[in-house]
């Protein structure tokens, strides 16, 4: 009898023994997930929208596309040279930010270049919520739409923080209220240092040869969580790398033009 109650105590102490570490486990690897997705590993995860297939792939255009801001010295040196080499772009806003200077982004419109929606606060968790990422898109389209004088065309184009596709983003999509705004590849621009510019221009002249043409992102500048904390990272090189970036790029017959977006099969 002793022998018995014995093994059904130790059976039981290893079901509970398995069960906790199953159950930690699995908290182990929402962690890991977490820490994935809220790092810029996120890039290299197979729901992301880079790596993409779309054009302009083998066309030998280039989509020229700008994140994170308007920022209030950044974005004017880039129009600036924007619009010394006659080059059109794309620029996804962040809608705090433009609430914060609607002027500048009057300022992309007005020259020419098509404006996006890139969330109200950068904030990703966000947009796993279907009516979270709803009212999300809405409040950074009105937001634009108040800046540039103009309602925005639905479907907007817009770029999901990170690039991270959700349910909530496809969603969206595919009831034709968005137009995803992908990318080809990643630069590693976001963090990069003055003396790390050499390195964006490599990796950007790499993609775009690889590809025969590419959709590119830059950072205008590195969404933090409070405004006040965007030039913790310092962008003074992306003018001139961006300039030359340009002058490479027509040189060798690539042609820039602005991001058409990605819109719903039934749209």
């Amino acid at each position: 009898m002793r022998q018995a109650k014995a093994r059904s105590f130790i059976l039981r102490a290893l079901k509970e023994i398995v069960r906790l570490a199953w159950l930690g486990g699995l908290l182990r690897l929402l962690k890991l997930c977490l820490l994935v997705i809220s790092s810029d590993a996120a890039y290299a995860l197979p729901f992301t929208i880079l790596n993409n297939e779309a054009a302009p792939r083998g066309t030998g255009e280039i989509f020229l596309t700008f994140d994170d801001g308007p920022h209030p010295e950044i974005t004017p040196q880039i129009l600036a040279v924007l619009a010394e080499t006659d080059t059109p772009a794309t620029f996804f806003f962040i809608g705090s930010k433009v609430a914060a200077h609607p002027e500048l982004t009057a300022a992309a419109q007005l020259a020419g270049h098509e404006i996006a929606a890139h969330g109200w606060a950068g904030n990703w968790p966000v947009f796993w919520r279907q009516e979270a990422a709803l009212t999300d898109v809405r409040k950074t389209r009105d937001a634009i739409s108040q800046a540039i004088g103009k309602e925005m065309a639905t479907p907007i184009l817009f770029r999901p923080p990170r690039g991270i596709v959700s349910p909530a983003i496809s969603t969206l999509q595919h009831d034709c209220l968005i137009r995803l705004g992908h990318i080809t590849f990643y630069a590693d621009d976001a963090n990069a240092s003055p003396s790390e510019a050499h390195l964006v221009l490599d990796a950007l002249k790499t993609g775009v040869t690889r590809h025969n043409g590419a959709a590119v992102v830059l950072h205008s500048s590195r969404y933090r969580a409070e405004p006040e904390q965007d030039d913790l990272i310092d962008k003074s090189w992306l003018p001139v790398t961006l300039k030359r970036f340009i002058e490479w790029s027509k040189s060798r017959g690539y042609r820039f033009t602005t991001h058409p977006g990605l819109s719903g099969a039934n749209c």
